[in-house]
């Protein structure tokens, strides 16, 4: 079998709506995650203080900015 892709999965603004509907499929998370995936990045799911390098990044949300001017 070949290696597992490496994911990150991370949020920017928001209300984590999207992580929580996707932890909400558990059973069909956990047979992604034991035969597919190597998830090393999700802090909404694990204690991770650090971004790994990663073969696919999820981005959730969207830039907000603090700025009179934007």
């Amino acid at each position: 079998m070949a290696d597992k892709i490496t994911v990150g999965y991370t949020h920017l603004s928001g209300c984590t709506g999207c992580t929580v509907a996707l932890a909400d499929n558990y059973a069909g998370l956990l047979t992604l995650l034991d035969k597919y995936v190597d998830l090393k990045y999700m802090p909404t799911l694990a204690d991770v203080r650090h971004i790994q390098k990663v073969d696919v990044s999820f981005v959730e949300g969207s830039v907000c900015i603090n700025d009179k001017l934007a």
